[in-house]
């Protein structure tokens, strides 16, 4: 028989890939199908993939951020519903792997349903989320500045995006001034959606944190749609798409880097096979 697992979550941790959870499709020899959402991690070491701490609940469609070199974070994702009943509300809860005992454990809870989201660390004291989908599969815009640095996490509502972006890339670059010679920290929303929203980006300027109305705008236009693709957004400026399908529905396997000099978004080589 053959297995596959999709749609789990993967991050850099203690200089290790890592990983997690997912939805493994299996297609058995008597033409059956079946389907089992994951709680095992596994980390690369020496090009081998090893065992490693195990998610307290089974996750698929969540998403994980590095908090610093301790903290690992996991949060919402699909239940698995034949999973014990403190996991049946996923898309609300989350976990961190601490490095210190190696174990996950049950964290703070989300201010909205979570599936398909993006998160992206603004600095050593805050993340940055948007959600994906909700409960019901409908994309909605909600974003979020969290405070990391009390143990149950401290979340703020920013103001609504002008689309619903689930699937989409997000991360932190930086923006010119229109008043002088330096630069400005903006968080990014990169494609989502579906159809030319895909094509299209949105920025919130950090130093209008304490403005919460119309304080997103327009920003760098991709160069083909994304959606529902892998991403890197690693520290300022270093913000890549992967794959993903564009603005026509079409599987493409592409890279699109953002370049902080010229302040757009250019088409990178092509990767030999397709991921999503």
């Amino acid at each position: 028989r053959d297995s596959v697992a999709s749609r789990g979550l993967g991050d850099v941790y203690k200089r290790q890939v890592t990983i997690c959870g997912g939805l493994e499709s299996q297609a058995n020899s008597n033409n059956t199908f079946q389907q089992k959402v994951l709680n095992d991690c596994f980390y690369l070491e020496d090009n081998e993939w090893k065992a490693g701490s195990k998610l307290v609940c089974p996750r698929w469609f969540a998403s994980s951020i590095v908090l610093n070199q301790d903290l690992l974070w996991v949060l919402g994702g699909n239940p698995d519903f034949m999973s014990s009943e403190q996991c049946w509300s996923t898309q609300n809860s989350s976990e961190i792997l601490h490095r210190s005992n190696g174990t996950f454990v049950m964290t703070a809870n989300l201010p909205a349903p979570m599936i398909n989201h993006c998160v992206a660390k603004v600095n050593e004291s805050h993340v940055f989320i948007v959600n994906g989908f909700d409960e019901n599969f409908e994309g909605i815009s909600r974003a979020y500045l969290v405070d990391i640095r009390t143990e149950t996490f401290n979340f703020t509502q920013l103001p609504a995006l002008s689309s619903g972006r689930p699937d989409a890339a997000c991360g932190i670059i930086t923006v010119p001034s229109t008043t002088n010679n330096s630069n400005n920290l903006a968080i990014i929303v990169a494609g989502g959606g579906h159809g030319e929203t895909s094509n299209t980006t949105e920025l919130y300027m950090l130093s209008n944190f304490v403005d919460h109305e119309n304080a997103w705008t327009n920003g760098p236009p991709l160069p083909r749609g994304f959606t529902n693709g892998c991403q890197i957004n690693a520290g300022i400026n270093n913000l890549v798409l992967i794959s993903g399908f564009d603005e026509l529905g079409k599987l493409r396997h592409d890279l699109i880097k953002y370049n902080q000099f010229s302040g757009q978004f250019e088409t990178m080589q092509s990767l030999s096979l397709i991921h999503i």
